[in-house]
């Protein structure tokens, strides 16, 4: 049970309580993985909107990660244009909104642009959505992405892509067996159990005794 609690703390990037942990359960052998701290500092570095300071530390830590997937970085990229929309997008300054629409359009070009794939494009014109129209007259799809949640999301693929680069699962070993109850609870039928005939015929038996 400890190193499932262990490794759900590990997964979480709960280094401070995994650190409390090893203590008041006296794992002697256990220790924090090395990376552990830098794979924290990466993910609120994009839970904080500093997108710039995520990629370069995704860099340092370990450059296959962005080279080999196009996903998350077109996801930290899209991010870090959201993070340079926010600040202006309910502006009524006609000369800002034109700033911002062109610094938008300069970076989508030079950045997403090339990363655009089957699944991107979409996004990408989301994205474009938000500098084109009116923000207050777009639908609520289109708003939800100045949302500040946007970062979590992107911050838990950050530390499942980082996680996976060091050998581990996506998921904690706790969150498995957490998910395979839930799955046997959802295939366990609904039946009402009757005693069987003979059953039924010595309970009336006891009974009549």
């Amino acid at each position: 049970m400890n190193s499932l609690v262990f490794d759900f703390l590990v997964h979480e990037g709960e280094e401070e309580a995994a650190r409390c942990f090893i203590k008041e359960a006296n794992l002697c052998s256990t220790h924090i993985p090395d990376r552990m701290q830098k794979r924290v500092e990466i993910c609120k570095h994009v839970q904080t909107g500093n997108i710039e300071a995520a990629i370069n530390g995704l860099n340092d830590l370990s450059p296959e990660i962005l080279d080999t997937n196009e996903d998350l970085m077109f996801s930290l990229l899209r991010l870090q244009l959201m993070e340079k929309i926010r600040p202006h997008i309910t502006s009524e300054n006609e000369e800002e909104l034109t700033k911002m629409f062109q610094e938008t359009l300069d970076f989508a070009s030079e950045n997403l642009v090339p990363l655009t794939r089957t699944g991107h494009m979409n996004k990408l014109e989301d994205i474009m959505a938000l500098v084109c129209f009116p923000f207050t007259q777009l639908p609520e799809k289109f708003r939800a992405l100045v949302n500040e949640n946007q970062r979590d999301i992107v911050a838990k693929q950050v530390n499942t892509s980082i996680l996976l680069a060091e050998g581990y699962t996506v998921n904690s070993k706790l969150d498995d067996l957490l998910n395979y109850y839930r799955w046997s609870l959802r295939q366990t039928p609904n039946w009402d159990v009757k005693p069987s005939s003979s059953s039924t015929s010595e309970e009336v038996s006891s009974s009549s005794c």
